[in-house]
């Protein structure tokens, strides 16, 4: 069996430099609409399905942590993660201890204090932190961005999701925790910049 050989490009020559194109000037918008197609599985889809499954959409609906360059998040995608714990104080620890953590408290009026953890020179925060309802063991919640927080909750009730914490209003959207059919529990969140 022969093998086939690979057709290499010729290199370009020194201090030759780099035409703009149209073709060149366009790769981010082709690389945009590759990122889309890619999230809607190649499909292009209808005016009247994007009204129907608004809560799908591809299109950017909350702008990621505001004044520190975060990328737009998309239906779907995971933006927050949260600790839920028994003990706030040797979690901060643990994590700073393993991951670098920096924290900065904020007090909940009812709550306590809740803990914004980022990564080591970074203006992004990463996680929340807060104390456990009592009788809660401590757990890890995952919330998921949805474009409207009714509608996804009901779509996830009739794929057989339990309601676990009915919408709860928060200063920067509304969520809503369920439980999968598997057991394991997660949080819708509409945000209030969409």
């Amino acid at each position: 069996m022969a093998k086939k050989k690979k057709k290499q490009k010729a290199a370009p020559k020194k201090g030759a430099a780099k035409k703009k194109t149209a073709k060149n000037a366009g790769s981010n918008t082709k690389r945009s609409s590759n990122r889309t197609k890619a999230a809607t599985g190649g499909k292009k889809k209808s005016a009247s399905a994007d009204k129907k499954r608004k809560d799908e959409a591809t299109v950017p609906i909350a702008t990621g942590d505001a004044g520190n360059n975060a990328p737009p998040m998309i239906a779907g995608q995971v933006c927050w993660n949260e600790l839920n714990t028994t003990d706030p104080e040797n979690a901060i620890a643990f994590y700073q201890g393993l991951f670098g953590w920096k924290t900065e408290s904020t007090p909940m009026p009812g709550l306590g204090e809740y803990v914004m953890a980022r990564a080591r020179n970074s203006k992004v925060d990463l996680a929340g932190i807060t104390r456990s309802m009592p009788g809660v063991p401590s757990h890890w919640m995952t919330y998921f961005l949805v474009a409207d927080l009714e509608t996804a909750e009901q779509r996830a009730l009739s794929l057989g999701a339990t309601l676990l914490m009915e919408t709860t209003e928060i200063p920067i959207g509304s969520f809503c925790i369920l439980k999968d059919p598997t057991g394991a529990a997660f949080a819708l969140f509409e945000s209030s910049d969409a």
